[in-house]
């Protein structure tokens, strides 16, 4: 699925002549990080 995105995101960056930037985060995150049933994720 990533690679699709990637392909999708590059072609709108084209067609409105933008630019595209990758954020990734310092501390990578864990499934526990991104579980929104526990109270100290990191899911704002």
């Amino acid at each position: 699925m990533r690679l699709e995105q990637q392909r999708i995101w590059k072609k709108v960056a084209t067609e409105v002549d933008g630019d595209l930037f990758e954020i990734t985060p310092k501390i990578p995150y864990t499934n526990e990080d991104l579980n929104y049933n526990n109270s100290n994720s990191r899911v704002i």
